[in-house]
């Protein structure tokens, strides 16, 4: 965390920062490492029945891995927003694309469980680090005309990279076994790290119409994170995303072990099943809601709040539902009812 202090009025409107291609290009890039980011965390999720029975694993042993990661993640993602604010954000993004390409690759080559937790702990650590620097830059390259459709682009590649995790890796690990998804995953995680060094820094404030007085970051410590959490949106909405990934990854993490052993589904089909839906849900809904959300900001200051307490109230059971069901081909119904929130939580922000 960090101070910065701001306010001195250079335009009415902020500018865009750099070249239009540039600014395509960074966007390009965080958009394809928030793909690989999920499309890591997802891959674990439909080929956990084959790894469970590679090495006996109890169900108890699949929801540590989970567990592990997310646990990791939370804690690394303290000290990565602290130096986001004081280091090279591209040098951040680079390496962590590389660090958790590199945990990818290794799961692939555990040949044991605690080789495998400690691949996904790790992973935790690479992917904390990316996502606030990503944030970050996302914030300097696009004024606030436009920054609401950048990240809903960004949000999209999220949902799309859970999908393509889901989708590929279950065709991967029903032909040619678990293990290839995961060295498939790692490799464009590789190069992707190489192309977000060539991003360039831009200066921190340098898209916002009241630029920064003092754009470097000063000392922040136990007082300004007590501040913070005297602020009640920003409590508000790190409490509804706990229990939005306690639920996500509590049942998600679990889904392709209960259809393979409820249905007898192979895990290519538990990934058509459940990523094909979210793929279309994702990226109809992000993209369209990031570009209602720039069009109504403009009337109203309270549309950038609207979008996820309409997707909260929505999505509420969108996981839970397909689980209730008793037969297969309810359960390949239900499965289609996370797109209907993504949907029509685009119409709820536009009223």
């Amino acid at each position: 965390m960090a101070t910065l202090t701001a306010i001195q009025p250079t335009s009415a409107l902020a500018q865009p920062v750099g070249s239009a291609r540039h600014r395509m290009y960074v966007l390009v890039v965080l958009a394809l490492g928030a793909l690989l980011n999920t499309m890591d965390q997802s891959i674990l999720s439909v080929t956990s029945p084959a790894i469970q029975a590679e090495f006996r694993l109890a169900d108890s042993q699949i929801g540590f891995l989970s567990g592990a990661f997310v646990l990791i993640y939370g804690l690394a993602a303290l000290p990565a927003r602290y130096w986001v604010d004081r280091v090279s954000r591209r040098a951040i993004v680079g390496v962590g694309v590389a660090l958790w390409s590199l945990c990818t690759l290794l799961t692939g080559f555990a040949q044991n469980y605690p080789q495998i937790m400690l691949a996904r702990t790790a992973l935790g650590v690479g992917e904390a680090t990316t996502v606030p620097a990503s944030v970050s830059l996302l914030g300097d390259y696009f004024t606030k005309r436009d920054r609401g459709r950048a990240a809903g682009i960004i949000q999209a590649a999220l949902q799309a990279g859970l999908a393509l995790g889901l989708i590929g890796g279950g065709i991967l690990a029903s032909r040619l076994g678990w293990r290839s998804a995961f060295y498939v995953a790692a490799l464009p995680g590789l190069v992707l790290a190489a192309l977000a060094l060539c991003m360039r820094e831009p200066v921190r404030g340098s898209a916002e119409a009241h630029q920064l007085t003092r754009p470097e970051a000063q000392h922040a410590g136990l007082r300004a994170f007590v501040r913070l959490l005297r602020v009640r949106t920003l409590v508000a909405a790190v409490a509804a995303n706990t229990f939005v990934v306690f639920a996500q990854t509590g049942v998600g993490g679990f889904v392709a072990i209960y259809a393979t052993r409820q249905f007898g589904l192979d895990l290519a089909q538990v990934g058509a099943i459940i990523g094909i839906p979210l793929m279309v849900g994702g990226l109809l809904g992000s993209t369209l809601g990031g570009w209602l959300v720039d069009g109504r900001s403009r009337s109203s200051p309270r549309a950038t709040s609207r979008l996820p307490w309409w997707r909260a109230l929505s999505a509420r059971s969108g996981w839970s539902r397909p689980l209730a069901q008793p037969r297969q081909p309810y359960f390949r119904l239900r499965s289609f009812y996370p797109f209907w929130p993504a949907t029509w939580v685009c119409l709820a922000c536009s009223l």
